[in-house]
Parts: structure tokens; C-alpha cells; sequence
């Protein structure tokens, strides 16, 4: 379940003649159910008229359920206008609130309600949590498009994979921070083991010596060196 709100909206401007927020002029805009509804109702009536066949004297009503279903399809409706929401049922009276009374919308489980400030409920016929753009742009921005906002925050992060499996969403920042992180420690391990390599790589009878940059120097044993002071050669010994 969740809610859109006005006092939600960041980018709204000052305060029109009902108390609303946002100064643009709100377009009228109706919003219906689904036309598939009425395609659904015909094949209730074909339907229907195979059962009544079996017994019309008895199963004749069964033929308005499909007539009733497509009357609320093309009869309900939900209304955006310059005063506020508007809606109209199919077998109850129009319910509305105006934009200085507007709450919010409350999104359930295939079904949406109209909130105001003193506590009343409505349903709001044909809108849905996908019709969130189109309220935001019909009541300009009186109801803001969390839709949008949402993928404005995602579009600014990535999802990252980590060493147990598990996904992460963070930042490209966060992302790119760590990515260079791990790309030192990689080269790091492998001047590391590029080191050790060299250092098990000596013959048995070498000895282990680094330069002045650290980098192992490997002199055999028996090598003989430049004389001493005296001019005498001699020879290295382990």
C-alpha cells in the first residue's frame, strides 16, 4: 500500500484560491477503466447464453450480470478538474474533494482512494499506481509523480555484487570509490606474489639480497668479486 501527497511535492508553488499548492492551471482530465472490461463483459454474455439455453424459464437473469458489469465499465469515472477530484459510480452518488481539502491518494491493491484533510475516504474509479504520471500531469503537480522521483533516485545508483552473493544498491559514488579500492588491493597481491616468486626461485647454493628499489638480487655462490684493499681477490662463501 502507498500515498501520494501534496505536501510530498518539492517543486510545488504558492497557494491558489482553494489553499492548494502549485500555481500551473489544472487540465479537466477523466480517467476510466480499462475498455477491456467491456470486451470481458461480451464474453460473459456469450457465455451466459449457453448456460440460459439449458434452462431459460429459470436461468434468464444470468443474462444481466454481463449488462450490469459493462454499465459500471463505461459509467465510472474519475474526474480531474480545476476545482478538484470528481468521482462518479455506476450505482452511487458522485463523490468529491476539493483541492483545498486534498489529503492525498491512498493506492491498496488494485483499488485507489482519495484522502482529505478531515478524515473522508473515497474510491477513485479507473486510476491506478500506473496513473500516477497522468494525475501529476493533469493537477499540475498538486499530486506529485513519485513514479518519476523514484527513477530519478534509481537512475543515480548501481547495483553492486558482492562476494557472498548478495546484490547492493549504491551510489555511483560509493561504487566507483570501492571498484578502485579492489583494483589496488588486486595489484597490490600481485606484486606481492610476484616477489615471493623470484624469492623461490633461487638456486640452493644463491644467496638473497635487495636493491635499492626492493627488487630481490640473486648472486651465486663461488661468485668471485673485485679485490680488497690489499688487491687480493676473493670468493664468496655461504
Amino acid at each position: 500500500m502507498s500515498s501520494t501527497s501534496p505536501d510530498a511535492d518539492p517543486d510545488s508553488g504558492g497557494t491558489d484560491a482553494d489553499g492548494a499548492t502549485g500555481t500551473s492551471p489544472v487540465t479537466t482530465t477523466v480517467f476510466r477503466p480499462d475498455r477491456t472490461h467491456v470486451l470481458g463483459a461480451g464474453l460473459m454474455l456469450l457465455t451466459s447464453l449457453l448456460t440460459v439455453g439449458a434452462a431459460p424459464q429459470w436461468l434468464f437473469w444470468i443474462l444481466f450480470l454481463p449488462l450490469i458489469y459493462a454499465y459500471w465499465a463505461l459509467r465510472s469515472h474519475t474526474t480531474i478538474t480545476e476545482n478538484g477530484i470528481t468521482a462518479t459510480y455506476a450505482f452511487s452518488r458522485e463523490r468529491s474533494v476539493s483541492w483545498g481539502n486534498f489529503a492525498g491518494i491512498r493506492f491498496g491493491s488494485g483499488s485507489s482512494h482519495a484522502r482529505s484533510h478531515d478524515g473522508r475516504e473515497f474510491p477513485l474509479p479507473g486510476v491506478s499506481f500506473n496513473s500516477v504520471p497522468d494525475l501529476a500531469a493533469a493537477s499540475a503537480g498538486r499530486i506529485p509523480d513519485v513514479i518519476a522521483a523514484g527513477r530519478s533516485a534509481a537512475d543515480d545508483r548501481v547495483v553492486v555484487m558482492r562476494r557472498d552473493g548478495h546484490q547492493v544498491a549504491k551510489s555511483r559514488e560509493e561504487a566507483t570509490r570501492e571498484i578502485l579500492a579492489a583494483q589496488e588491493e588486486i595489484e597490490r597481491a600481485k606484486r606481492e606474489r610476484a616477489a615471493a616468486k623470484r624469492h623461490s626461485g633461487m638456486e640452493p647454493g644463491g644467496w638473497y639480497q635487495a636493491d635499492a628499489e626492493g627488487n630481490p638480487v640473486i648472486r651465486e655462490q663461488g661468485k668471485t668479486r673485485s679485490g680488497d684493499d690489499d688487491g687480493n681477490t676473493r670468493t664468496d662463501r655461504s
